[in-house]
């Protein structure tokens, strides 16, 4: 594991992030931004969560939302688990007020102007002792030809505590690797930490990452 210090956010303190916090972001690929959501808004969240995820947990193929609750290997355990709920705000009007959380379009609006689209929205689910892994990887490669210097990134929020063992793991500044050297470290065997940081989080907080960055998840089985 790589020893890297963590710039982080404290949302508690500010309305949006600064230019030093930017700057990190476009440097490194991601950046943490620490109580984001809190009291009643991440209350409400929470229990609205788990009501989808206690859906998804019983796999009715009666569902209507059936095909967006999908379940990944877990290796130890020798068979798949719940592991992702998609398209989660067209089934809840409570996670809405994600998408138009002030702080967020404020700082969104200063990495990539006034002008920006959402496009995917989803749940990764880590269920105790009953965790998938998520290999490393990029979310995408920029579409070819594109020149535009705005990153593309998710933003992630966190409604539960994860450890070193359930957290995001990232290698800080992959987002600007070729795409063979990117190619190559997911190659290697196992979940590799050796160029890696860990990003444990608490509820409410919230990781922008950049889809060039390398990042996974172990199984979470701890």
């Amino acid at each position: 594991m790589v020893s890297a210090t963590l710039l982080e956010v404290d949302a508690t303190k500010q309305d949006m992030i600064t230019d030093e916090q930017a700057q990190y972001f476009l440097d490194n690929g991601f950046l943490v931004i620490r109580s984001l959501l809190r009291g009643e808004e991440l209350r409400l969240v929470q229990e609205e969560m788990m009501k989808l995820v206690k859906r998804g947990m019983k796999a009715d193929p009666n569902d209507p939302y059936y095909p967006d609750y999908l379940f990944w290997r877990n290796e130890r355990l020798g068979r798949d688990v719940f592991a992702r709920v998609e398209y989660v705000i067209d089934k809840s009007d409570v996670m809405k007020a994600l998408l138009g959380h002030p702080f967020i379009l404020r700082s969104v609006e200063k990495l990539q102007g006034r002008n920006f689209i959402p496009t995917w929205d989803s749940m990764v689910v880590k269920i105790p002792e009953n965790g998938a892994i998520v290999p490393w990887h990029r979310d995408a490669e920029p579409p070819y030809g594109c020149t535009d210097p705005r990153p593309i990134f998710n933003v992630d929020f966190y409604l539960d505590e994860t450890n070193m063992q359930t957290c995001l793991w990232v290698i800080p500044g992959s987002n600007k690797w070729p795409k063979e050297e990117a190619d190559a470290r997911c190659k290697r065997p196992g979940f590799d930490t050796s160029d890696a940081v860990p990003v444990p989080m608490k509820p409410g907080a919230v990781i922008f990452h950049n889809i060039m960055v390398l990042h996974g998840s172990p199984e979470g089985n701890g």
